[in-house]
């Protein structure tokens, strides 16, 4: 979310719900390295 708003100064203030035609820079995201996992039963 902060990354979001970080990228396109004054969504915030265009409040929860917004007009047709609004464009929205969606920034890439950082990956994580995916954790192990465990089996507990079967």
């Amino acid at each position: 979310m902060e990354a979001v708003l970080a990228a396109n100064p004054g969504l915030g203030a265009l409040g929860a719900v917004l007009n047709a035609g609004v464009r929205i820079l969606l920034p890439d995201l950082e990956t994580s390295t995916p954790m192990e996992t465990a089996q507990l039963w079967g």
